[in-house]
């Protein structure tokens, strides 16, 4: 019996194959009107669509606690990480001492394979003698 299980255990771990992770170096960018007392912003990632209004708040991960420096072009850059194929939702809000706006509207990224081709191999020669 034990070594029944066994042999299901090691074919399992052959059928399925461990994930690699893969990371990709995204960059957001966006406009902003900036009101009085502004603080700065808050990106926010999820694995699904989020709803409208702040529901980012709670439906999504705040990722990033961007600043405001007084900047003029509005942008920020994200490593993300996940399986390939993965399809992350991200909507960012603006807050100032009064509070923060509603998120706004949604962009997706689904993670690529950013790996180099594998190495070709066998290269051989031959010699061709014309007659």
């Amino acid at each position: 019996m034990k070594r029944l299980l066994l042999f299901i255990i090691l074919s399992l771990s052959f059928c399925f194959p461990a994930l690699a992770q893969e990371t990709n170096s995204i960059k957001f960018t966006w406009d902003q009107t900036i009101p009085t007392e502004f603080v700065g912003w808050e990106l926010y990632q999820h694995t699904a669509t989020m709803s409208e209004g702040k529901a980012c708040i709670t439906e999504g991960t705040m990722i990033c606690d961007i600043e405001y420096t007084g900047q003029t072009e509005y942008t920020t850059e994200y490593q993300l990480v996940g399986q390939i194929g993965d399809t992350f939702y991200f909507r960012i809000l603006a807050k100032n001492k009064f509070g923060k706006s509603d998120c706004s509207n949604e962009v997706s990224y689904t993670l690529i394979d950013t790996a180099p081709p594998t190495t070709p191999i066998d290269l051989i020669i031959e010699v061709v003698i014309q007659p």
